[in-house]
C-alpha cells in the first residue's frame, strides 16, 4: 500500500502498520523509524533557496507555505520547509517573513493570488 500526504504525527501509519501489511509513505512522520518512506529534503531544499537569495544580494525573504489548515494539522512539508527557511534566514542573517497561503488549491483559472499581490512589500523576494 502506498500512502501519501503524511503528517508528523499521523494515525494512519500507526492503525496501517499494526495491520502487517507493506506499506511505504511519500512523506514522512516525525520520527520515521522502521519503515518505508520516500521523501524531498523540504528543510534543505528551502535553506538552500535562501542561501541563493542571500548570494544575489536579496536582505528581506519571504516564504509563502500552506494554507494554515495544514500547517495546523501537521502537515510534515510545510513544518521541514519552515525549518530550513528559518534555519538559512538567521544564519545569513537575513528578514525572513512566513505567510501561510489562504487556501489549499489556486483558484479557477490558475492564478495565485500570492503571486501577485501587491501588498506584499518590493524588498521581498518570494520562495
Amino acid at each position: 500500500m502506498v500512502l501519501m500526504e503524511i503528517r508528523l504525527e499521523d494515525d494512519r501509519v500507526t492503525r496501517l502498520t499494526k495491520t502487517g501489511l507493506p506499506i511505504v509513505t511519500i512523506g514522512r512522520i516525525a520520527e520515521p523509524h522502521d519503515m518505508s518512506w520516500i521523501d524531498i529534503d523540504y528543510s534543505g531544499l528551502i535553506a538552500r533557496c535562501v542561501r541563493h537569495l542571500a548570494d544575489l544580494g536579496h536582505r528581506h525573504v519571504a516564504l509563502v507555505n500552506r494554507c494554515a489548515e495544514l500547517v495546523a494539522a501537521g502537515y510534515g512539508p510545510s513544518h521541514r520547509a519552515l525549518t530550513g527557511f528559518r534555519a538559512a534566514a538567521a544564519d545569513r542573517g537575513l528578514t525572513g517573513e512566513e505567510n501561510l497561503r489562504q487556501r489549499r488549491v489556486v483558484p479557477q483559472g490558475g492564478q495565485d493570488p500570492v503571486g501577485t499581490d501587491a501588498s506584499w512589500p518590493e524588498q521581498y523576494a518570494r520562495l
